[in-house]
């Protein structure tokens, strides 16, 4: 059973593992703002002090969409 999960369920070559292509990602404007929120408690507002995320699909939270402009880096840093 397990040997048909790898090669015919998933068609998994042991062989040759190839995970693709793994994208890296940053917060959103309110994933940023929640998690300032629980982990110091600070009470940010993401909307106005940071710029819109890029949209992709309807969604703004896919790691291919959302970029890190040296705009936004240099924003991130200023709000620390």
């Amino acid at each position: 059973m397990e040997q048909w999960i790898k090669t015919g369920g998933f068609g998994l070559d042991p062989a040759k593992p190839d995970p693709g292509r793994v994208t890296v990602r940053r917060l959103n404007r309110i994933e940023y703002k929640n998690t300032l929120r629980d982990l110091i408690g600070a009470d940010f507002d993401a909307d106005s002090m940071l710029p819109p995320d890029d949209v992709g699909y309807g969604f703004d939270n896919i790691g291919d969409v959302l970029s890190l402009s040296p705009i936004r880096l240099e924003k991130f840093i200023e709000r620390q």
